[in-house]
């Protein structure tokens, strides 16, 4: 029996604001015009500052007669195609809870790097929080979910996205995302109202579907990998988390586990530090080494079946780009973004094909 809403799909967008951004919300609302958005302003702008006000009121606010409310931050910016994008993604399969961005940090952009390397449409969330800034569930549940954050309220420093989150881990109900991103975050360099929000720095998909030249066909969904290589932001170390029976995960510096599958001799190539035009130093020479390690390690869990790069614009090419100014966000410029985009290739290509031979 197919599912109850296959053929049907009717998609209502509610776009989170705030009065002091109300600007970003109104150009939001005009790119995505066909999809008759509404723009839900905080009903407290006065109060303290919290996303969840917001969110429960656009969850709260799915009309009746959709099949599916999707809600949007302000500060994104959609792709070219976005309204036939996102309905393909639907219908493909309507009881989803789809998340249309990944971030370009930590495990879920690393997530996001290996389904595009070994050719994976989606993939699964499994972490404290969803990624919010845009995210589509089946109408029903929205309002579940709208429901859950009202009464949650208390709570509200935990932010939505984690509380949603916690509602769906309840319900039992996974989250996925694509692997090519339907929307930019932080393209309009938008100050955020939220200190913790604004301390995570730049914060970018790891694989944008804009940037994607060489649409090789993606499909199929990557569920929990065995390991997830990444560089930690903070203290810019490579590392790997290791999946483990119960659900958690064991972090390794990524050496280490490069170690345990038998690579002994891995050493990166002698680097010299990133500087920008004005000699500031964006990456030093260690910063590259450890992000040449997470790339070489991603190679090894992508194995021989990994999507070849050799096109600029391939999936698996604008995913790994993203690697090195996803693993500094914090501090970066713009300039530093496309700096460490650009310079830091090669780096990586160099890893990637380093693990290839080994």
């Amino acid at each position: 029996m197919g599912s109850p809403l296959a053929g049907r799909v009717h998609i209502s967008v509610s776009i989170m604001t705030h009065p002091q951004r109300r600007d970003l919300a109104d150009d939001l609302c005009e790119r995505l015009g066909e999809l008759a958005p509404r723009i839900v302003v905080d009903p407290e702008p006065d109060g303290p500052p919290t996303a969840v006000r917001t969110a429960a009121a656009a969850w709260n606010s799915a009309p009746s007669d959709a099949t599916h409310h999707l809600v949007i931050q302000d500060d994104v910016h959609p792709s070219r195609e976005f309204t036939s994008a996102l309905a393909d993604e639907v219908r493909s399969a309507p009881m989803c809870c789809l998340s249309l961005y990944a971030g370009w940090a930590n495990r879920v952009g690393a997530t996001a790097r290996v389904a595009a390397l070994t050719g994976r449409r989606r993939f699964l969330i499994e972490e404290s929080f969803v990624p919010a800034p845009a995210l589509i569930l089946p109408t029903g549940l929205a309002r579940e979910a709208g429901a859950y954050l009202n009464a949650h309220m208390a709570d509200a420093d935990l932010g939505d996205s984690t509380l949603l989150s916690s509602f769906l881990r309840r319900r039992g109900i996974p989250v996925e995302a694509l692997t090519a991103s339907l929307v930019q975050h932080d393209a309009l360099g938008s100050p955020s109202l939220l200190a913790k929000s604004a301390a995570k720095g730049i914060r970018r998909a790891a694989c944008f579907r804009d940037d994607i030249t060489d649409h090789t066909d993606l499909d199929g969904l990557l569920a929990r990998p065995p390991a997830l290589p990444y560089v930690i932001p903070d203290n810019r170390r490579a590392v790997v988390d290791v999946g483990l029976p119960d659900g958690s995960w064991k972090t390794l510096h990524a050496a280490e586990w490069l170690e345990g599958r038998g690579y002994d001799d891995v050493l990166p190539p002698p680097v010299k530090p990133l500087v920008d035009e004005g000699g500031r130093v964006v990456a030093s020479s260690s910063d590259l080494r450890e992000a040449w390690l997470a790339a070489f390690c991603a190679g090894v869990l992508a194995g021989p079946g990994a999507l070849p790069r050799s096109c600029e614009g391939s999936v698996a090419a604008v995913a790994l780009r993203s690697l090195l100014p996803g693993s500094f966000r914090r501090g970066l410029t713009g300039p530093d973004v496309a700096l460490l985009t650009d310079i830091g290739g090669p780096l990586i290509d160099d890893a990637l094909e380093r693990s290839r031979r080994s």
